[in-house]
């Protein structure tokens, strides 16, 4: 039999996909406006046979030796892994990083390309095969900011500040019409898992047995769609790898379903054994190695997300304490004090368990187990913490190895004290609260204190009981409070049928365009605390809720009304803010004032800050947001 990989140039610049990645024929140059909306980057795509019998294709460490030279004189032999796509075929998807010339050399296997061995392929023509790149890409692949932890920048400088929503799992036709949704909205951002009950788990499919390291390649042809979406519509995607159920008795458990559970033909024990079984991480290493040659070369993907609220999982938790759960129906008891330690970081969640008894666990768990609180609140009895994180640092340490952009990892959702985030290169956390402005705005810790980039990867309602949820009040405030937290992104939706059956891309939208016309993305911001009130009657006030930023010579601010702003018609009314010292010197300020409901400037007005008068604002319902900076004619100092 002829293979033929049909490389039909040998040199070629351009700006989109540079490919040969189909065999027998299956060749062309893909349109470049189709797979980016304002990036410049290449990719070289390329497919060949290896004559050598390899026994299990999908776990076998093949690469590509593609060597690099620039206009300077500087050069390089990069190492790219390969992945099996079926029909003894073999693909390499590469995203150059700088402009030069690139050749393709030669193909190894071997978990280390300087001990691998050398094989023998079938392309068109000779090794050799390379292509030129004009100009370094711009707008491709972000990382935290060195200069200020919570911001991110493309490899060219530019920030990049993540916004959107949630998409979980859905169809190839929903995920196209989400991304639709989000560009046309302006958003940046969204994250998906690979989960088995929506076909997006490739080494997961129910009915079939995938016990030995196996993957689906109508799954993983799935994702290939997906991603390809994702990058025609400039959404970047936090691709999350495992989520807690597949390994978790106690939340969304998944474990009795689970290929690699003994039951099921597989050989861990236990769910624990995910974390510590040399089989297990030997697999986990290799599909991970698999995903990173696939889909590596995309800017879509910000970042791989090793584990969706891995604190839920037996492992994290420990068997030990697992065994101790009352089952349904009744079951073992707990001691009082350790009763009291649990049920006292519930907060105001769920009241009714303050008072909880030794005898009262099964109330708390049932609780858990249909997850009407998914807060962490058992961290302190996490006895396999250490464990876990060492599994997150050795598969952190793995995935960096094998590709070759300089693409962010984390997971979700633990403390942000814990040693889990050492490897990782930016922290989530998960948050359900019946009121959700006050946590979004005060993320824990304090954002500027934290040493890496911070945000909420999921927020929401879900199983909370609040009068808002049904018509989006509920959705506004802590859309707009997560803005204020200083942090890294936005606070991101988890419910995205609420997001198309509320119709929310509107509010996001304002959020968008608000966030550009104060430049938001582009600078740091500190949150600074600030007082409001309103007026009732006669000479009487009430207190307000007012939050800022303040940071490249301008405040930005949110001021709100508590007792309003989720009623389904918001009163009218005026508020009055005193501001931060260091803007009392007799300064003229300009501020913009915005709509948040509409999303339009609702008026700009010029305030002096030398009669000691506080900020008053223009009528307003529910909440309304300003842009506060120094008057035009530079008559006074900026802000700090």
């Amino acid at each position: 039999m002829t293979f033929i990989a049909g490389l039909l140039l040998p040199w070629l610049a351009m700006a989109g996909t540079f490919t040969s990645e189909g065999m027998d024929g299956m060749v062309g140059n893909e349109d470049a406006k189709d797979r980016s909306r304002s990036q410049d980057w290449v990719v070289l795509r390329h497919a060949f046979r290896i004559r050598e019998e390899i026994e299990n294709p999908f776990m076998a460490p093949v690469w590509v030796v593609i060597s690099w030279r620039g206009r300077n004189g500087s050069g390089a032999n990069i190492h790219v892994p390969a992945f099996y796509d079926g029909d003894s075929t073999w693909k390499v998807r590469y995203t150059p990083l700088h402009a030069g010339e690139y050749t393709v050399d030669g193909y190894l296997l071997g978990e280390e390309p300087r001990a691998a061995i050398t094989l023998s392929v079938d392309t068109q023509g000779d090794a050799g095969l390379g292509f030129y790149v004009e100009s370094e890409p711009v707008g491709i692949f972000p990382t935290p900011c060195t200069e200020h932890v919570q911001r991110f920048r493309f490899n060219s400088g530019e920030p990049y500040f993540p916004m959107g929503y949630n998409l979980g799992w859905t169809t190839l036709d929903g995920y196209k019409t989400h991304f639709a949704k989000m560009e046309k909205a302006g958003l940046n951002w969204s994250r998906a898992w690979m989960c088995h009950w929506s076909d997006q788990n490739p080494g997961w499919v129910m009915g079939r047995d995938m016990s030995q390291g196996e993957l689906d390649l109508d799954v993983l042809r799935k994702w290939d769609a997906i991603i390809g979406e994702a990058e025609k519509r400039g959404i970047l995607l936090q691709l999350v790898l495992q989520h807690h159920g597949q390994y978790s008795t106690w939340v969304n458990p998944n474990w009795e379903e689970n290929p690699w559970n003994v039951e099921n033909g597989g050989w861990l024990g236990s769910p624990s054994d995910f974390f510590t079984d040399e089989k297990a991480r030997m697999f986990t290493r290799a599909r991970y190695r698999y995903f990173v040659a696939r889909w590596g070369y995309s800017p879509a993907i910000l970042a791989w997300e090793l584990f969706n609220e891995v604190e839920f999982t037996d492992g994290y938790l420990g068997e030990s304490l697992v065994s101790l759960w009352p089952q349904a129906g009744g079951g073992l008891k707990m001691d009082a004090a350790t009763v009291a330690q649990i049920t006292s970081n519930l907060g105001g969640i769920h009241e009714e368990l303050a008072s909880a008894g030794p005898g009262s666990l099964v109330r708390l768990m049932e609780a858990w187990r249909n997850m009407s609180l998914r807060r962490p609140v058992l961290y302190d009895f996490g006895l396999g913490r250490d464990v876990v994180a060492d599994w997150h640092g050795e598969m952190a340490a793995y995935i960096r190895r094998h590709d070759p952009t300089p693409r962010m990892i984390t997971t979700s959702s633990v403390p942000p004290d814990s040693r889990i985030w050492d490897s990782m290169d930016f922290l989530q956390v998960h948050t359900y609260q019946r009121e959700m402005i006050t946590p979004m705005v005060n993320l824990p810790g304090g954002v500027p204190h934290y040493e890496k980039p911070v945000f909420v990867g999921e927020m929401g309602d879900h199983e909370i009981q609040n009068s808002g949820k049904g018509d989006g009040r509920y959705h506004h405030g802590m859309i707009w409070g997560g803005l204020f937290s200083g942090a890294a992104g936005a606070a991101q939706v988890w419910a995205w049928d609420r997001v198309v059956d509320l119709d929310l891309y509107p509010l996001l939208r304002s959020l968008v365009d608000y966030s550009n016309l104060a430049e938001h993305s582009n600078h740091p911001y500190r949150p600074v605390s600030l007082a409001a009130y309103k007026m009732t009657s006669g000479s009487d006030h009430a207190p307000l809720a007012a939050h800022g930023l303040v940071g490249h010579g301008r405040l930005l601010l949110w001021v709100y009304d508590p007792a309003s702003v989720n009623l389904p018609n918001p009163p009218m009314q005026n508020a009055y803010i005193h501001l931060p010292d260091f803007l009392l010197h007799g300064d003229d300020l300009r501020v913009t004032w915005w709509n948040t409901r509409e999303g339009i400037i609702k008026e700009v007005s010029t305030h002096n800050t030398g009669n000691g008068e506080p900020l008053s604002t223009p009528e307003f319902s529910g909440d309304i947001a300003a842009i506060i900076v120094s008057d035009v004619q530079n008559k006074s100092r900026s802000l700090p």
